[in-house]
């Protein structure tokens, strides 16, 4: 529960104290499962558990310094345990795929879509479009894009054999 702390009767309105911390982390999908494999492989509930608070969570002494260098707080130090091996829940991400796209667009962003369409179409408007229209394609997105289109040809790089030979055939 968090209470207005109050100070000689007034009350300041951006400070609070913390008398209850109700902490309840939801893990889903690959995090999930990453805690279930570290749960079956460790058999440790304790171990894994601070694991995971170890890593996504710190307590820091402000030192005057920049963030970066600021201490672990005693007291948190205390709790977790200095030397609790820190528990990663992620992955790497996985390299550019059109096809999880068009999945990520159907599932996420076309119900939207639709519906801004449609309120386009009932106000007589074109906001939408428009948007599309003036969008910006970075140049990450060129990229990929440029990648995605490129033949097969054009994206086998000549290895230095064959190079060789391509100047043996030159000279004859």
């Amino acid at each position: 529960m968090v209470t207005p702390d109050y100070k000689l009767g007034t009350h300041k309105s951006n400070r609070f104290t913390v008398s209850k911390l109700d902490l309840n982390p939801r893990l889903a999908d690959e995090r999930a499962t990453k805690a279930i494999e570290a749960l079956l492989n460790e058999r440790d509930p304790a171990k894994v558990i601070f694991g995971i608070i170890n890593r996504y969570i710190r307590f820091l002494k402000p030192n005057g310094k920049a963030r970066a260098s600021w201490p672990l707080d005693d007291l948190w130090a205390n709790f977790i345990g200095k030397y609790v091996e820190k528990l990663r829940l992620t992955t790497q991400p996985e390299p550019f795929s059109i096809k999880r796209t068009y999945k990520w667009i159907e599932k996420q962003v076309a119900p939207t879509l639709k519906m801004l369409l449609a309120y386009d179409s009932a106000t007589a408007q074109d906001i939408l479009m428009t948007m599309i229209a003036n969008a910006t394609i970075t140049q990450k997105e060129m990229s990929v894009l440029q990648a995605m289109l490129a033949s097969t040809e054009e994206m086998i790089i000549p290895s230095e054999e064959s190079k060789k030979s391509d100047y043996a055939d030159l000279s004859k």
